[in-house]
C-alpha cells in the first residue's frame, strides 16, 4: 500500500471537512484497537501536534489493564501527553439502568469533553471509519430514524472530529500491515453479544457479496449524505430565523403560513430543544392536521402546547413561585421567577404608560407588605375598565393565555386582594384618578 498516497487522502478529508488545523494540538482517543492505532501513526506522519487520551473501563480484567499499559507505551513512543481514567462501568450501569454498551460510551464522551474543556474546547478526535459509518446507518434504520440517522457518522459533531471517515476498516488493517504496527485485540469484538457485532458479521459481508466495490461506494454515499445535512441545517436556520421566536421564559412557534416543509422544521427543532420522541411528534402532527387547539405534549424537560396555528414550548413546570414574595413600601427591585420586578413611589403628575409590564396604582389604597405570587385558583379581581368581580382563571380564557403559560401568570395582592395581574391588567379600583396624590410605580424586567 502506497501510504503517502493515504496521507494525501487523509490531508484532503481533514481540510475538506475543517476538522482541525496543521498546527492546532487536538486529543487523540486511543483505545489500543487497530482503528485508532493507526490514526495515532498517521497523525505523526503528518505532523499533527496531539496529546493521547484513554479510558479503561475494567470490563475485562487484566486485558483492560493491559490496553492501558499499551497505549501508555504508544504515547511515550510518539512523545504525546498522556491523559487515562479507570471507570466502574458495571455499577454505572446498574445504578442508571443503562447498557454495559451505552454505560461506556456516557462515560468515555464525558471524560472526553472534560479534557476538551479543560483545554479550551480542544478537539477530540475518534477512530470511526467508514465501515462503523454504515453499521450506524443501519441500526438506525432498523429501529427508525429520519435524515441525519441516515447520514451515519458525520466528520465532526460539537467539538468530536473523526479524520478516520476518510478510510474504510479494510484500508485502515492494510495500513497497520504496510507499516507493521501492532495492537491490541479485544475479543469481545468476535463475539454476537451485541447488535452491532451482529451486523458486521453477519449483514455486512451480505451486503459485500452484492457490491465487492462497497467501501467505495459507501465513501461517496456518505459524502453526499453529509452534504445533504448541511445543506438542510442551513434551509431550517432560515427557516427558524422566520417562524421560532424566543420569548424570555418560552418559545413561540408560528404555523399558519410556515410553507409545506414546516412539518420536517417542527420536528427538528422540538427534538434538538425538548428531545421530543417521534411517536409523540406524530400525535403532535395529527392534532396540528386537525386543528386542534389546547392540547398539551410533554417532554422530561419540556411542555408543548398547540394553540390556535402556534405552538408554546415552556419548560416543565415546579414549584417556583407558589410562596408569597412580601414587598415592603422601601424595596426597590424584588426578582422572582419572571425577572424582576421594580417599585417606586412617584408624587403626581405621573405620565401615563399603557405599556403591559408596568403597572400605575394609586398608593394610598395600597396595604404594605403587599404579596407577589402565583395566581391561585378562586383568585378575582375588578378588570380595569370593568365594574364587576372575575375570576382570574376566567380572565386568562378571555386573554387566550395558552394552557402551559397559565402557571407563569402572576399577582400582586394588597390586603389579600388583587390589585395587578403582573403583566395582563390593574384592578379597576386602585387605578389613578383626579384625586390621586402619589403613585406606586411596579415594572416587570
Amino acid at each position: 500500500m502506497d501510504i503517502e498516497k493515504k496521507l494525501h487522502e487523509l490531508r484532503i478529508f481533514i481540510r475538506k471537512y475543517d476538522l482541525f488545523s496543521a498546527e492546532e494540538k487536538i486529543f487523540l482517543a486511543i483505545s489500543g484497537g487497530v482503528d485508532s492505532v493507526v490514526m495515532g501513526r498517521l497523525m505523526v506522519e503528518l505532523g499533527q501536534p496531539f496529546g493521547v487520551v484513554h479510558c479503561n473501563f475494567k470490563l475485562r480484567g487484566e486485558a483492560s489493564d493491559g490496553d492501558e499499559a499499551f497505549v501508555k507505551q504508544l504515547a511515550n513512543e510518539w512523545e504525546a501527553q498522556f491523559f487515562s481514567t479507570s471507570f466502574n462501568t458495571t455499577a454505572f450501569g446498574e445504578e442508571n439502568s443503562l447498557s454495559i454498551q451505552m454505560a461506556a460510551r456516557e462515560l468515555r464522551y464525558g471524560y472526553f469533553s472534560t479534557i476538551s474543556q479543560q483545554y479550551g474546547n480542544a478537539k477530540i478526535a475518534t477512530a470511526h471509519h467508514v465501515n462503523d459509518a454504515l453499521e450506524t446507518i443501519l441500526l438506525n434504520l432498523t429501529h427508525g430514524t429520519g435524515f441525519r440517522g441516515l447520514s451515519g457518522i458525520t466528520p465532526a459533531r460539537d467539538h468530536f472530529v473523526r479524520p478516520m471517515l476518510a478510510f474504510t476498516g479494510e484500508e485502515i488493517r492494510e495500513i497497520a500491515g504496510t507499516l507493521a504496527l501492532k495492537w491490541r485485540e479485544d475479543a469481545s469484538n468476535a463475539k454476537d453479544d451485541y447488535e452491532r457485532n451482529k451486523l458486521r458479521h453477519h449483514v455486512v459481508p451480505v451486503l459485500e457479496e452484492l457490491n465487492p466495490s462497497l467501501g467505495g461506494t459507501l465513501k461517496d454515499t456518505l459524502a453526499r449524505l453529509w452534504a445533504t445535512d448541511v445543506a438542510i441545517k442551513g434551509s431550517l436556520e432560515v427557516w427558524l430565523a422566520n417562524y421560532v421566536v424566543e420569548k424570555g421564559d418560552y418559545t413561540e412557534v408560528t404555523l399558519k403560513g410556515a410553507g409545506e416543509h414546516s412539518t420536517f422544521y417542527v420536528y427538528e427543532y422540538l427534538k434538538a430543544k425538548t428531545s421530543l420522541a417521534y411517536k409523540s411528534f406524530k400525535q403532535l402532527e395529527a392534532s396540528i392536521e386537525e386543528g386542534t387547539s389546547g392540547k398539551l405534549f410533554f417532554t422530561d424537560t419540556h411542555q408543548i402546547n398547540l394553540d390556535r396555528g402556534r405552538l408554546i414550548i415552556s419548560r416543565a413546570g415546579g414549584d417556583e413561585g407558589d410562596e408569597p414574595i412580601l414587598i415592603e413600601a422601601n424595596d426597590k427591585v424584588i426578582t422572582f421567577q419572571l425577572g424582576k420586578l421594580s417599585c417606586e413611589r412617584l408624587a403626581m403628575p405621573v405620565a401615563i404608560d399603557k405599556s403591559q409590564n408596568l403597572a400605575l396604582l394609586d398608593a394610598d389604597c395600597l396595604q404594605f407588605p403587599l404579596e407577589l405570587r402565583r395566581w391561585r385558583e378562586g383568585d378575582s379581581f375588578v378588570p380595569l375598565g370593568m365594574s364587576g368581580q372575575k375570576k382570574i382563571s376566567d380572565f386568562m380564557i378571555d386573554a387566550k393565555i395558552p394552557v402551559n403559560l397559565k402557571s407563569r401568570v402572576y399577582v400582586l395582592l394588597s390586603g389579600g386582594e388583587v390589585v395587578w395581574v403582573v403583566g395582563k391588567r390593574i384592578d379597576d379600583r386602585c387605578k389613578i384618578t383626579s384625586s390621586t396624590s402619589w403613585v406606586y410605580k411596579l415594572s416587570v424586567c
